[in-house]
């Protein structure tokens, strides 16, 4: 078909299209990019309390000190990677087919059950939360010495829900009425703050880096106004 259809003589131009490619097509093709086309899956996901985040049914592991986070996953064909928050790799898998409901774990994700329950592996993240955070800490751990790492995971979950602004705020509130724990924490942003959604957090990130990109804007002096209509004015009357 190659040797024939190329070299014919087309009944329209007169002239083999094979000919005509050499000298009017070719040389306008760009050539293919080194790397191959990035079809991935992207997507937000929050990383649960044990160290995990879900996708197409499967469960796939993370470091506990990640509990709560959003972070991106990208998924290939057969691979699962997930980014923290400055797109920082944290994390590898071989990606399952859909709806197995299998779960992979890499060991060095875990550590001991002490490690695993108590305050140490979310301390910063919790600290993270806002300025009221290091406070309500320290009530925490007066109010629950022995599984306070129970309560700021409790709280570090929220997160899912709400935004840490939101969860801040009800810090403070609480630490005013002595509230540490986390059940006063959920029934404070029940009833003062609005659940978000992974969304609204993606729309959030696009806002704040695309005033990261755009220059300064600078309000004008209302004088300049002025004067620009004064001028406008005089041209009318001339």
């Amino acid at each position: 078909m190659k040797d024939r259809s190329d070299t014919h003589i087309h009944d329209t131009t007169g002239r083999p299209p094979l000919e005509l490619f050499m000298e009017q097509e070719m040389m306008a093709l760009q050539p293919l990019p080194h790397h191959p086309y990035d079809t991935s899956e992207v997507a937000l996901r929050v990383c649960r309390f044990d160290g995990l985040i879900e996708f197409e049914s499967n469960l796939y592991s993370l470091p506990f000190e990640y509990g709560g986070d959003i972070l991106a996953m990208k998924a290939t064909e057969n691979e699962i990677f997930i980014y923290s928050s400055d797109l920082t790799l944290i994390a590898h898998h071989e990606r399952v087919p859909a709806g197995m409901g299998e779960k992979r774990e890499e060991p060095e994700h875990r550590g001991s059950k002490k490690v695993r329950y108590g305050l140490e592996p979310v301390h910063d993240a919790f600290c993270a939360l806002g300025e009221a955070a290091d406070l309500f800490l320290k009530g925490l751990k007066d109010k629950y010495p022995r599984n306070c790492g129970f309560h700021a995971r409790y709280i570090l979950r929220l997160k899912e829900e709400y935004h840490c602004e939101d969860i801040n705020k009800a810090l403070s509130h609480a630490i005013r009425y002595h509230a540490f724990d986390g059940k006063s924490i959920e029934r404070i942003l029940k009833a003062k703050a609005q659940k978000r959604t992974l969304e609204s957090h993606r729309c959030q990130r696009a806002q704040e880096a695309l005033k990261k990109a755009l220059p300064p804007i600078k309000q004008r002096s209302l004088d300049e106004y002025s004067i620009l209509l004064h001028h406008q004015e005089e041209k009318d009357e001339k």
